[in-house]
């Protein structure tokens, strides 16, 4: 990490002389691991480890990007000139010169609060927990088809800035998951899950997998899986319903997440997701719900998966409320956005990975 550091900084410094406004370096290096077992045998372990770089500049008043896996000395310098010279092929038809909200600059380290490594845990002692899981299910209903997983990422990352900003950060995802599944006549199948439909995906390290009832809720998938098996059709009409936690995440995601990111709401960005209604001149005004509803956005919660100590602009973790008693009262802003609307910075500007375009 040294030599990463040292070439980063080498970067920033030949981008600078360039002609670049702006520059930050961003290193990540992240390790996968994913086990699956199914009705008593290990289906598959699959372990990954990815690593790479991305330049941003500002040159000209335009933005350059420029990434590459290949980490040496050469390939970084390089990188520099690429991305300071796309700025500049970007400024002959730019309208608008980039101008980015203030933040302080930082020298920091965060890690994901966890007690157990993942990665220091042996592959035959995770084999083992899925197998005494699978057991359980098998002594509740031998009948019962059953699938489980683990799901690990760890990754290491490395921010640096022209504004004098250095972050290094060692972020922990862990999942989990099991499912049921009662088999009918024909093609008919009924399945459970637990904690969720899709697992339990947490900020966080082994010891959050531990935590959770797996064992003590095998009797009851077992049991709701014959019974949805069973069940008649559910009628149709019109009623009220209570929507499961997993589900309620989907419907924020979609009417609140996608509608109030900065730069959709201010025209940059329009996909299948389509555009926002929710702009800047409604803040304070527009009722989005009912007034017990209450939405932040909290990238400082200690096991979301969307935590860490800062973003991918080095803006530190923040809780920032979107909606406070059904009204709208702020964003998910970037540097950039959060300059053209006047918004507060909330920490949201996060890549796809080393070589994403920032989203």
């Amino acid at each position: 990490m040294a030599d990463i550091e040292k070439m980063a900084r080498m970067a920033l410094e030949r981008a600078d002389r360039l002609g670049a406004e702006y520059v930050d370096f961003r290193y990540e290096e992240s390790r996968y691991e994913r086990l699956d077992f199914v009705d008593g045998t290990p289906q598959k372990v699959e372990q990954s480890t990815d690593r790479g770089f991305g330049i941003r500049v500002i040159a000209d008043g335009a933005w350059g990007f420029y990434s590459s896996a290949f980490i040496n000395q050469r390939e970084i310098s390089r990188a520099a000139e690429m991305a300071v010279a796309i700025a500049k092929a970007s400024a002959l038809i730019n309208k608008t010169r980039i101008r980015l909200a203030p933040k302080a600059a930082a020298r920091d380290f965060y890690r994901t609060p966890l007690k157990v490594d993942p990665f220091e845990m042996t592959v035959s002692q995770k084999l083992d927990y899925l197998r005494r899981l699978d057991d359980l299910v098998a002594k509740a209903d031998g009948s019962i088809s059953r699938e489980s997983f683990l799901d690990f990422k760890k990754t290491i990352k490395f921010y640096c800035d022209s504004e004098g900003s250095e972050i290094r950060q060692e972020l922990f995802h862990s999942g989990a998951g099991l499912t049921v599944t009662a088999i009918g006549s024909g093609r008919a199948r009924a399945s459970r899950s637990f904690p969720s439909n899709e697992g339990l995906f947490l900020s966080g390290g082994w010891d959050l997998i531990e935590k959770e009832p797996f064992a003590d809720n095998i009797p009851r998938l077992c049991e709701e899986a014959r019974a949805v098996l069973a069940a008649p059709e559910c009628p149709s009409k019109v009623c009220d319903i209570v929507l499961d936690g997993s589900h309620l995440g989907l419907v924020i995601h979609e009417s609140i997440g996608h509608a109030l990111e900065l730069d959709r709401v201010l025209g940059s960005e329009r996909n299948f997701s389509g555009a926002s209604f929710a702009t800047p001149d409604k803040v304070g005004r527009l009722k989005y719900g009912s007034e017990h509803i209450n939405v932040v956005c909290d990238s400082a919660a200690v096991t979301g998966l969307g935590s860490f100590g800062y973003d991918d602009e080095g803006v530190k973790a923040v809780s920032t409320p979107l909606i406070v008693n059904g009204i709208l009262s702020g964003y998910l802003s970037s540097r950039e956005t959060a300059y053209q609307a006047s918004a507060a910075l909330s920490a949201s500007m996060v890549a796809e990975g080393w070589g994403g375009i920032f989203p």
